[in-house]
């Protein structure tokens, strides 16, 4: 089993990171919560750190880490870590993404996600109903 972290990026105006994916790649043109493998011995909150830090070339704190959750398709099962995270950086510089937008969080399902992505906006969005 391949186990991933994503991050709920959110920078200081309240509104979280949302990224398309590459054309080339499996999902290409969906979009995501950006994220990637944890490396074997690495713990979440450093896998999401170092991921955003290689794919967005920006700094994050790691608020929480979130229910891990298990998706399967016909190829692989892939277990999931959602994490929250506060932008640090002022800027982001995608390097393996075609876009990436801010975004309310009401306005993500305005956007075609990648097929795993929608238990993690579910995720969320009970988490921020629980924080109001």
């Amino acid at each position: 089993m391949i186990s991933v972290v994503l991050g709920f990026v959110c920078n200081k105006q309240g509104k979280y990171l949302l990224a398309k994916r590459n054309a080339a790649k499996e999902h290409g043109g969906l979009w995501e919560f950006p994220g990637g493998k944890i490396e074997d011995g690495e713990s979440p909150g450093k896998a999401i750190v170092r991921e955003i830090m290689e794919e967005f070339v920006a700094d994050i704190e790691v608020e929480k880490l979130h229910q891990h959750y298990l998706y399967k398709d016909s190829r692989s099962e892939i277990e999931f870590f959602p994490i929250s995270c506060n932008l640090i950086s002022e800027v982001v510089n995608p390097t393996e993404h075609q876009e990436y937008e801010f975004l309310d969080v009401k306005e993500i399902l305005k956007y075609e996600l990648a097929p795993a992505d929608y238990e993690a906006l579910e995720i969320l969005n009970k988490s921020l109903s629980k924080s109001d």
